[in-house]
């Protein structure tokens, strides 16, 4: 699947179940997976807050410690700075053009934070660095989301 997306450029996919299901396992899974068989990808776990980051600045935040960044201060052009920032480097230094965002906990995310997610993927496109993200939801909470999204229509 990670391949396929890989391959028609697609910016990524999601995946819902109900509670007690194994999605955080299967996540898991497929990090080792891709890890294993396209070693050239750059794979970023991510797991969302049980609790909705109420802010841009927040949602930098939580990205940038989700990628192990120290410096977690300033202003949110400084850290969406850092961040791309980062994100660049590392697939550069790992000699890749694909990053591949695997996010657990994607009910618990807001639509602003779809929207952050978008910025961040244009600007890597920017550096020629395809941002793929593979999200994992419960139901049926996560589902209420997508469907927020559908009905709102592209941004």
């Amino acid at each position: 699947m990670v391949r396929q997306l890989v391959f028609v450029r697609e910016t990524g996919c999601c995946f819902t179940a109900h509670s007690g299901v194994g999605k955080t396992r299967a996540l898991m899974m497929l990090e080792h997976l891709v890890r294993r068989r396209m070693p050239e990808v750059l794979v970023i776990p991510h797991n969302t807050w049980n609790h909705q980051v109420v802010s841009i600045r927040a949602f930098y935040k939580h990205f940038l410690a989700a990628i192990g960044h120290p410096d977690l201060r300033g202003e949110t052009f400084d850290l969406r700075h850092r961040l791309i920032r980062r994100l660049v480097d590392m697939a550069r230094a790992n000699k890749s053009p694909v990053v591949l965002l695997l996010i657990d906990e994607a009910n618990a995310m807001r639509i602003d934070d779809f929207l952050f997610l978008k910025d961040v993927y244009n600007e890597l496109d920017k550096d020629g660095i395809q941002l793929i993200t593979v999200m994992m939801g419960q139901e049926p909470d996560f589902g209420d989301v997508l469907a927020l999204l559908r009905e709102r229509g592209p941004a």
